[in-house]
């Protein structure tokens, strides 16, 4: 565990080695400012104290202890219990605001390790934790048509080969 005292940009620069994204890491909202707030508390397992907006609703008042932060394709999320549901969460980083470390401290479950939480995303989570089931039709050929037989983007889905080939 790295030190709690520790200078977090030194932190950041001790594991930027060992980052890589495939796919592109930003979105139209700069979330950089948020991200550094939540890697801190990851990192420190401090509880993190933001406004959080759902489309379509009013900003409201988070308490979280945030075991996880994970980029899909651009949108970056934090993972957690919700202090007031006392459940697992996951918050866009692109909807938060008015993020600081609450003086409180965490001990993160030992039962949440990565292989835990690597099959809770697996579920589905973010655009496909909706809640609804959405039929998507996708014409797809040459080379990208094989690279997409190999890749299961939802537990759910069903790839289906059209009779002309």
């Amino acid at each position: 565990m790295i030190p709690r005292d520790e200078n977090f940009r030194d932190k950041m620069q001790r594991i930027n080695h060992a980052f890589f994204f495939a796919l592109p890491f930003t979105t139209s909202v700069d979330v950089t400012p948020r991200l550094e707030t939540v890697i801190e508390a990851v990192m420190q397992e401090r509880r993190l104290v933001f406004a959080y907006r759902k489309p379509g609703a009013e900003a409201l008042q988070r308490c979280v202890a945030p075991y996880y932060v994970l980029n899909d394709a651009g949108d970056w999320y934090v993972f957690g219990e919700d202090k007031a549901k006392r459940e697992m969460r996951q918050f866009k980083l692109s909807r938060m605001s008015d993020l600081s470390l609450a003086d409180e401290y965490f001990d993160r479950p030992s039962s949440l390790g990565l292989r835990e939480f690597n099959r809770i995303i697996r579920q589905g989570f973010g655009k496909s934790h909706m809640g609804k089931q959405t039929t998507v039709q996708l014409k797809i050929s040459g080379t990208l048509k094989e690279w997409v037989k190999e890749h299961e983007f939802h537990p759910d889905r069903i790839v289906a080969q059209a009779l002309c080939g």
